[in-house]
């Protein structure tokens, strides 16, 4: 990598940083003024969920950022694994740093499913919320975590090497296509690529349905998450067509960045479009302070 790339980094590492402080102050505030209200609006438990993900993701941003300042201190340059705990922590913080990234994009799905399903006679409820809203975290959950454990599996045949920023993954990936945990991500992985199609193309056609259907905010979160995913989209595009599909610890340093970077502008924004949107929350927001 060339030192202006290594520039970047940090000033988008120093960027997400700042954005993590401000995420997780500003969704805790959001979650109180969410819960306050939201057994007579049942959306708001899928707002909650979306929020306690928008509180985790920055908590273990800071926890990683701190891990990466003081591996700097004592170990100055060092891209790869320090040790097996470092192994094991990083890959325990990235479980459920995927974790929230999935689950903020479908429980918005199933809310937008939901509110178009149920337009006519809204039968949802606080019961019923809470329930399709738990079913489908534990859903997803257990795909991220199947998907981390065969990867830690195959870590534990990976060659251990202090500080190594060569792609070992993905060269035991490429040169081990019969091994059965490599057949078992491999599996899981494309089964929820397939997924991960069915949501994207939906969230390009939920929003003209839901402003058909007068669910202006839902639409809004639907094109906010959109447009993220998109731009995180380019940025992995434009990653493996510079490196020509050869990802290593080091040239992945400011893509991964950039990809932190537009997960907490959507973890700072969603609350303020639910602020300026929701009428229900503008509500509950107006009583807290009078009654303050």
């Amino acid at each position: 990598m060339e030192l202006g790339v290594w520039d970047y980094a940090y000033l988008v590492k120093y960027l997400n940083l700042i954005f993590a402080c401000l995420a997780f102050v500003t969704n805790l505030i959001h979650l109180f003024f969410l819960t306050r209200n939201w057994r007579n609006c049942p959306d708001f438990v899928f707002f909650a969920i979306i929020c306690i993900s928008d509180i985790v993701y920055p908590f273990l941003l800071l926890i990683e950022k701190c891990m990466q300042i003081i591996k700097y201190i004592d170990h100055k340059d060092c891209i790869g694994y320090i040790n097996l705990i470092d192994i094991a922590l990083k890959n325990l913080i990235l479980l459920f740093e995927l974790f929230c990234n999935q689950i903020s994009n479908w429980i918005l799905f199933l809310l937008a499913f939901l509110s178009l399903w149920n337009s006519k006679n809204r039968c949802l409820n606080f019961q019923k919320s809470l329930k399709y809203s738990i079913y489908c975290s534990i859903f997803f959950f257990l795909h991220v975590f199947s998907v981390f454990l065969f990867t830690f599996f195959i870590f534990l045949e990976l060659p251990y090497s202090k500080c190594n920023s060569d792609g070992l993954y993905q060269q035991f990936l490429a040169e081990n296509p019969e091994n059965f945990w490599v057949i078992c991500t491999k599996t899981v992985s494309r089964v929820f690529s397939v997924f991960e199609i069915i949501r994207f193309l939906s969230f390009c056609v939920f929003p003209i349905l839901l402003i058909k259907k007068k669910f202006g905010l839902i639409a809004k979160l639907v094109i906010f998450n959109l447009i993220l995913e998109i731009s995180i989209m380019i940025v992995k595009l434009n990653f493996f067509v510079s490196e020509n599909g050869i990802v290593t610890q080091s040239s992945s340093v400011l893509p991964v960045e950039m990809m932190q970077f537009f997960q907490m502008i959507g973890s700072n924004f969603r609350p303020l479009i639910v602020l300026l949107y929701s009428p229900d929350y503008q509500k509950v927001v107006k009583q807290f302070f009078i009654i303050s």
